[in-house]
């Protein structure tokens, strides 16, 4: 049964008599106050490990740095070596041959130097040309000199 005290909108509970009962009220637990603080902790402890070590975090971020620098650096040098390939396209171009890059590459593909030049090979250089074609006929056993 339950009685409502005279001024007062909160109710009491009481026995079947009508007298008032004794309420038991629950004392909070020392752990109890700390479960909210302890998750609100863990929550940030979280977002900052991932602030810093995450894939887009501090460290990550460092490393793409370095990463963006080696591929500038890269690119500069292949912008550089394509500027220098399309030179050399331009002079091999059929309507203006240059006679002097026409006679080095000859040279070069067919492994023929005039009789009084002195022909020195870089090691893929040596690998590329066949014996037989160098020089003018002569003996192939020179080139291990």
């Amino acid at each position: 049964m339950v009685v409502r005290r005279p001024g007062s909108g909160r109710r009491r509970a009481c026995d079947p008599n009508g007298t008032p009962m004794a309420t038991r009220q629950r004392k909070s637990s020392f752990l109890g106050k700390l479960v909210l603080p302890a998750v609100l902790v863990a929550v940030l402890a979280y977002f900052a490990y991932h602030l810093v070590n995450g894939d887009l975090g501090m460290r990550a971020r460092e490393v793409m740095a370095a990463e963006k620098k080696a591929l500038q650096e890269t690119h500069a040098a292949l912008v550089a070596e394509r500027k220098h390939l399309e030179t050399r396209v331009q002079l091999l171009r059929p309507e203006k041959i240059d006679p002097d890059l026409a006679e080095e590459r000859a040279r070069m593909q067919l492994g023929y130097a005039h009789p009084d030049e002195i022909v020195v090979f870089r090691g893929s250089e040596r690998a590329a040309l066949p014996v037989a074609s160098i020089g003018n006929s002569q003996d192939p056993s020179f080139l291990s000199r």
